[in-house]
């Protein structure tokens, strides 16, 4: 019989503890800047633009990974080539959409 330290590992996906989303404060971890440099960015329109989920903010973490691969463009420069390259760091899909292709 497996523990209950096990079981929940078992029903754990890989590298759960990451989060998909990261607030503010995790990306300034991430990113080694302050907070208030972060916000002082987003007001500026210099970091990609947040989710908001209810009344909390958020940053895709994928996202921010692929800003940074492209050298942290500003947000008018970052949304067409996000766009352009919506694969696995676009949007999410629209409410009712599909999230798999047809075969």
């Amino acid at each position: 019989m497996a523990t209950a330290t096990n079981d929940t590992a078992e029903r754990s996906p890989p590298d759960a503890g990451a989060g998909l989303l990261i607030d503010i404060g995790q990306l300034a971890v991430l990113l080694r800047r302050s907070v208030a440099s972060l916000e002082r960015d987003q007001a500026a329109g210099r970091l990609p633009a947040p989710v908001y989920v209810g009344h909390s903010r958020r940053w895709r973490r994928a996202e921010i990974g692929a800003w940074v691969d492209a050298g942290c463009p500003a947000r008018d420069r970052w949304d067409p080539i996000r766009t352009a390259g919506a694969g696995a760091t676009g949007p999410a899909p629209r409410r009712g959409g599909s999230d798999h292709d047809p075969e």
